[in-house]
């Protein structure tokens, strides 16, 4: 329970909940811990360059929710149809609270199919409703397997989606079997570059990449030792991205993690060589330096 937050003029608002209404509007809840929340007030998210107004204003009173023009400290707000609103953004100040709040990972996965296939869009969307909802629910499409899956903490949490996919949506799904999500983290530190024009590759670059383990829980770091005047962005944008994407899976199909990639060679060709050339080689250096190196399998 949070303690009543003292009273300034400096709105600090935590948005804490979402749901959509029978017409499928947004209604987004926010507590108020410090200034006031304003009809027509222009405010920023999380600050970012992002702004909304406010178009509507309702507070709870007596149990039930009732339109005001403005909303004070200790009390809830309730706003409709902001889009650009997520669990956990806030308005104003950043409130202290987020600073201590954490996040478990879920520990399992499956894949979820919905018994008519033509019906997969419409868990997609019903899918990204829920997430908006509920930020916990962790679900992707596989970039090799194209399967929808999903992230759970538990059978509990399957059997509730499953639920609401069939009740709410109207689509009915099936889950495949659930599997215990692992992660990869190299053994070893490596270097390994691939030159252009040397057989078998096919692309207008050369990219040298380093991969070295880091402590538990460090989560991946990329760096660059390729200078923007030689390389420009657009072409070291290209391996970032690369390098994102095969961390996706590594060496066993499990996320690559706790390791940092170092982009230290490049040559191109101008003007044949463009940004694609690069993205589209590096998960193939990625993967060289990943077998040179080896993994460890993380349990959760």
């Amino acid at each position: 329970i949070l303690p009543p937050a003292s009273v300034s003029n400096r709105l600090s608002a935590y948005l804490y909940k979402i749901e959509h209404d029978p017409k499928g509007h947004k209604r987004s809840f926010l507590k108020i811990i410090d200034g006031s929340l304003r009809l027509r007030d222009v405010v920023r998210i999380n600050d970012s360059e992002k702004f909304i107004k406010i178009k509507n204003l309702k507070t709870i009173y007596q149990g039930r929710e009732i339109n005001v023009d403005e909303v004070g400290a200790n009390d809830i707000a309730i706003v409709e149809d902001i889009e650009d609103f997520r669990i956990g953004d806030y308005l104003g100040a950043k409130p202290c609270l987020i600073q201590g709040l954490s996040h478990q990972h879920p520990a399992l996965k499956s894949s979820v199919r919905p018994n008519k296939p033509e019906e997969r869009s419409k868990v997609i969307s019903a899918l990204n409703t829920l997430w908006i909802e509920d930020p916990s629910l962790s679900f992707s499409i596989n970039s090799y397997s194209d399967e929808l899956e999903i992230s759970l903490y538990g059978l509990t949490q399957k059997e509730i989606i499953q639920t609401l996919l069939e009740e709410r949506f109207s689509v009915k799904v099936h889950f495949d079997e659930i599997k215990t999500i692992y992660k990869e983290r190299p053994i070893k530190k490596v270097n390994k570059i691939i030159q252009i024009e040397v057989p078998p590759n096919p692309y207008w670059a050369t990219i040298g990449l380093t991969l070295e383990p880091l402590p538990l829980g460090a989560g991946l770091q990329i760096e660059s030792d390729i200078s923007y005047g030689y390389l420009n962005h657009s072409f070291q944008n290209a391996v970032f991205e690369g390098i994102r994407m095969s961390c996706q899976s590594g060496l066993h199909g499990w996320e690559v993690t706790d390791l940092k990639v170092t982009f230290t060679q490049a040559e191109y060709y101008s003007p044949v060589s463009t940004p694609a050339d690069f993205r589209q080689l590096t998960p193939y250096v990625f993967r060289l330096a990943l077998q040179q190196s080896g993994v460890d399998i993380l349990e959760p």
